[in-house]
């Protein structure tokens, strides 16, 4: 499914990259839309241990 996805934002760049369209205008605003939405995906992946543990932490001091 995530293979299919980005395989269809590389194409869709592709096509509008070499076509003289008004599309190329909306490709651009879905590409920089799927870029902050990868980088809140990657933040979230990333930074969801680090909350994790620290939750943990402090749930343990709290019930000792």
């Amino acid at each position: 499914m995530l293979f299919l996805f980005m395989l269809f934002t590389i194409l869709t760049v592709v096509i509008a990259r070499h076509t003289s369209s008004p599309f190329m205008l909306i490709t651009t605003y879905y590409v920089r839309g799927m870029h902050n939405v990868w980088t809140s995906i990657v933040l979230a992946l990333y930074l969801s241990p680090i909350y994790i543990h620290l939750s943990r932490r402090c749930i343990n001091k709290t019930t000792t």
